[in-house]
């Protein structure tokens, strides 16, 4: 569709004012207007035109010059007292250079002579509509920017901050007038380097736009991550004239993806590490002690009469008894060691850098020195004490899965003796 027939298309859209006091002239372009614009209102002289103007608020008016009561200059100049937006095209069958001055000091956008050539009208009204429609092309992309999600920021040529909008106040905290003319280094959080940047900016040149995350720093010091995409405006000539930034704050979403790998390696209850973890810090174990020809013990351990607290005192009890026990493990061991719970009662703990057994015989007795039965909950006696198993890399397996099934045999071997103590297993055993 060319421009002629946008434009066209765009004048049926259109609220037009008719001002003219000749019925001849009026009645007969009237009918022709009628079909090309939306809806047409008429007036007879300035007087009743400047009335319907502030009534209805065309979007364009055709008017005469001289007419009774108010010419057409005289309403001209009412009207762009306060609008200087509306298109206003006069008609008259004077050449005057006195009425074309007076009508470029008014702000009149279009001037035909009577009599009216339907063509020169009809070109008259298509330039101002064409305005008229990319004006609110450019309210519309403002609107569109001003009530956006995300923050737009616009730097001139030297990259000194041009605008911004209202979403760049809310993640920033800076006003559009506190950040006018400055460089946008000011949100820098200093978290990413200078090769940083300089790819940022390698990567702008080539390509015209870069995107990706990057940490920035708010007014008040709180440092947000967001995700950013810049683009580069050219001029006909491919010389750079703007730089256009869009970025979000993405801290929700990087606290919910954080919470996500969370909880896929952690128990939720204690906060303790779960299996997933536990195999992952496994492998890094086994493989630190082949290098350093050391052992790893693993100890599985089982509360004895944990299901009776359930029973007795309910499973809110149960989950407290669970996490007190959690933080009391947590509290026995070394950085290096893990303390997991598996589900349940259940918990293990593993070892590292053992030269002996010496330390987890040592490590063992003061968990069952700890976690007694007079362990209480709320001034509820749990009466609960540990049974635990151990076994010993690379002695009584190679893997992870071996180490857990060997020490789950020599817990339930210390549970069928009578619980509260620990066995190592062994072939005996099994």
């Amino acid at each position: 569709m060319t421009d002629s027939e946008l434009n066209k298309n765009y004048l049926k859209t259109l609220i037009v004012l008719y001002v003219e006091d000749d019925i001849d002239v009026r009645e007969q372009l009237s009918q022709y207007l009628r079909r090309r614009v939306g809806v047409l209102l008429i007036a007879k002289n300035g007087s009743e035109g400047l009335e319907i103007y502030r009534k209805e608020q065309p979007d364009m008016i055709i008017t005469d010059i001289l007419m009774p009561v108010m010419d057409g200059l005289e309403m001209a100049a009412e009207i762009r007292k306060t609008d200087f937006n509306t298109p206003i095209i006069v008609t008259t069958a004077f050449e005057s250079s006195s009425y074309f001055m007076r009508s470029i000091d008014i702000g009149v956008d279009k001037y035909v002579t009577k009599p009216i050539d339907t063509a020169s009208l009809d070109n008259a009204m298509q330039k101002c509509a064409n305005r008229l429609k990319i004006n609110e092309q450019l309210r519309l992309a403002y609107k569109v920017f001003d009530n956006s999600m995300e923050a737009i920021l616009i730097t001139d040529a030297n990259n000194n901050i041009y605008w911004t909008n209202p979403a760049f106040t809310n993640i920033t905290g800076y006003s559009n007038e506190e950040v006018i003319g400055k460089n946008p280094r000011l949100l820098s959080s200093s978290k990413q380097d200078a090769t940083f940047y300089e790819a940022v900016w390698t990567e702008l040149s080539t390509k015209g736009y870069w995107k990706g995350e990057i940490w920035n720093k708010r007014k008040n010091g709180e440092i947000y991550p967001e995700w950013l995409s810049i683009n580069l405006l050219l001029d006909a000539r491919g010389k750079v004239t703007h730089h256009v930034g869009i970025f979000s704050d993405i801290s929700d979403h990087k606290a919910a993806e954080d919470k996500i790998k969370y909880l896929a390696t952690h128990d939720p209850l204690t906060g303790l590490p779960n299996r997933n973890l536990l195999s992952d810090r496994m492998k890094v174990a086994l493989a630190h002690a082949d290098r350093k020809q050391e052992q790893v013990a693993l100890m599985m351990l089982d509360l004895d009469n944990f299901k009776r607290v359930n029973d007795t005192y309910g499973h809110k009890i149960g989950d407290m008894l669970l996490i007190e026990v959690a933080k009391l493990l947590v509290g026995m061991f070394r950085a290096s060691d893990t303390i997991c719970r598996l589900g349940g009662d259940e918990f293990v703990i593993v070892l590292n850098d053992i030269a002996d057994m010496t330390y987890t015989c040592r490590a063992a007795g003061n968990i069952l020195k700890t976690i007694t039965p007079e362990l209480a909950i709320e001034d509820h006696a749990m009466g609960i004490s540990p049974s635990i198993g151990i076994a010993r890399y690379p002695k009584d397996g190679m893997d992870l899965d071996t180490l857990l099934k060997n020490a789950d045999i020599a817990m339930y071997s210390a549970k069928h003796n009578g619980g509260n103590t620990f066995h190592f297993f062994s072939e005996d055993t099994n």
